[in-house]
């Protein structure tokens, strides 16, 4: 299920960043980064006020929270990406460097993930990915 969870979700975030992207254009980057991110603090209310979520037990460290922040950042940076480079073009380097940052983070067993060290079997998806960005970047014109 996750497996087909995820590439939905990707293309409900591609639909997302264009919409924040024309918003941005119209009202400017730091208040739709605002609005937008009120947006979503009212529609999760509305949703806790009719789900009850079991919570862990304990009050989480303090770095936990620096999710928000990177998520600030990421709308702010889509709405600009979107609106200089194009759609295709903007994902690509975002899953270029997601998929960067996460084999940093599996090899590192960073945030508390089991080690998954890189292998020669993972160069080849980067190299193809790498190439597949270098034809997207190109516009590759008659």
């Amino acid at each position: 299920m996750y497996a087909l969870l995820a590439p939905l979700v990707g293309a409900v975030i591609t639909v997302m960043n264009g919409v924040n992207s024309l918003f941005a254009a119209r009202v400017g980057n730091y208040l739709a980064t605002l609005v937008i991110h009120l947006v979503g603090l009212m529609a999760l209310c509305v949703i806790c006020a009719f789900r009850k979520e079991k919570r862990g037990a304990g009050k989480p460290p303090l770095y936990l929270y620096a999710g928000g922040i990177v998520g600030v950042g990421t709308v702010f940076a889509c709405a600009i990406s979107f609106n200089a480079l194009g759609a295709a073009l903007a994902v690509a380097l975002a899953l270029l460097g997601q998929m960067l940052g996460s084999l940093a983070v599996d090899a590192g067993g960073f945030l508390g993930r089991k080690k998954s060290p890189l292998s020669l079997r993972s160069l080849p998806g980067i190299v193809l990915a790498l190439a597949g960005l270098f034809v997207l970047a190109g516009r590759w014109e008659r």
